[in-house]
């Protein structure tokens, strides 16, 4: 038999749900600030190769773009599930805490869901600038082949 809802319990559940988004969260904007460096630091190497005309050089390094692109993208997939898991937790949390506080404001994580705009949701940006930087290390690889 279960116990019914205390504020203690609701509250213990509720730091836990929001250590784990919390550190998913700062995972992904770390993950993405490393990306973007990389992808700045591989671009300024492969224009240099190409002056140089190392254009081999300049090959595997636009084939490397193209592999941390894919790596960087599988790693946003798995952070992105490991944010929803949190985010469904915080969702009946909150909620809990809404009714027993009969204050529905507490609702803030499904508000936030239902308010998100294609635009600026996170999956979307990140899914674009992966794309973008995956596209362009292909162009690169093929404008060296050619």
């Amino acid at each position: 038999m279960t116990q019914p809802d205390s504020n203690d319990n609701i509250d213990t559940a509720l730091d836990h749900a929001w250590a784990w988004h919390s550190l998913h969260t700062s995972q992904r904007a770390q993950g993405l600030n490393y990306f973007l460096l990389a992808v700045a630091f591989l671009a300024g190497a492969y224009v240099s190769t190409l002056q140089n005309r190392h254009t081999a050089i300049a090959a595997g390094i636009a084939v490397g773009g193209v592999a941390l692109t894919a790596v960087f993208w599988a790693l946003e997939q798995r952070r992105r599930n490991l944010i929803g898991i949190s985010q469904a937790a915080l969702i009946e949390l909150e909620s809990r805490l809404a009714s027993t506080m009969s204050l529905d404001e507490l609702n803030m994580t499904a508000r936030e869901a239902d308010s998100a705009r294609w635009f600026s949701s996170y999956t979307r940006i990140i899914g674009c600038l992966s794309l973008a930087s995956g596209t362009l290390f292909v162009i690169a690889l093929v404008n060296v082949i050619r």
